[in-house]
């Protein structure tokens, strides 16, 4: 905006943006950029450590700085997702892969006739007891390790009936027993899910030892598979 407060749509203004002091927490990148339309794009921000609460500021010469809503940013960078087309297993190659750097949730497609499996390593903000809860469209399950061996993982949660999307708590979704988990140590982790016609969708959620639930898990609490 400008100084009287409204919006700015044209003109080429030089934006900067900088990190509120969080923790050791660095922003690293380019952060100057010239405004298009009224937008300041950077592509290539990144924030060099996790944080409980980081904020943005931009700032420009002739117009109010701004600051962001607080977020969080956490060690890990999301799952690998791998789809197979009318197959009910994962032993041959993915006929599609993406990266889930959001959060544990698939929208809703139309997509039918597949598998997929969703992987990674989950790093447990705090130690103690956890509890998960997986909903989906089709069939679903939930596999977690003792530690960060893909060889120790066991199902700790299966849905058998189809979930409406982000309802929850939902008769159809499935709950794990609760398990205890160390802050900052890798799980292995992964999710099966398997769909035959119909809308298909997929989250999960957690509720951590405080007492919090995270409704999807966000990203930042996984870690990519090596392999």
């Amino acid at each position: 905006q400008d100084k009287n407060g409204k919006t700015v749509r044209d003109g080429n203004y030089s934006v900067t943006l900088a990190l509120k002091k969080s923790g050791s927490a660095k922003l690293s990148g380019t952060l100057t950029a010239t405004t298009v339309n009224g937008i300041a794009t950077f592509a290539d921000v990144k924030i060099d450590a996790a944080s409980g609460s980081c904020k943005l500021r931009a700032t420009a010469d002739g117009l109010r700085a701004a600051t962001s809503p607080a977020f969080c940013v956490g060690p890990g960078n999301g799952l690998l997702c791998e789809c197979w087309t009318g197959k009910k297993d994962f032993s041959t190659p993915p006929n599609a892969k993406e990266i889930l750097g959001q959060a544990l949730e698939t929208s809703v497609s139309l997509a039918t006739n597949f598998s997929a499996r969703i992987r990674g390593e989950i790093i447990p903000p705090q130690s103690g007891k956890y509890k998960f809860w997986i909903a989906a469209g089709g069939m679903a399950e939930l596999w977690l390790s003792s530690d960060a061996s893909p060889t120790n993982k066991i199902k700790i949660a299966a849905v058998t009936a189809n979930t409406p999307y982000r309802k929850w708590p939902h008769t159809s979704e499935a709950d794990s027993q609760t398990v205890t988990l160390k802050n900052g140590v890798r799980y292995d982790f992964e999710i099966r899910q398997w769909q035959g016609s119909g809308s298909t969708q997929l989250h999960v959620r957690w509720q951590l030892p405080n007492g919090s639930e995270e409704r999807p898990i966000p990203a930042f609490r996984f870690a990519l598979p090596e392999k």
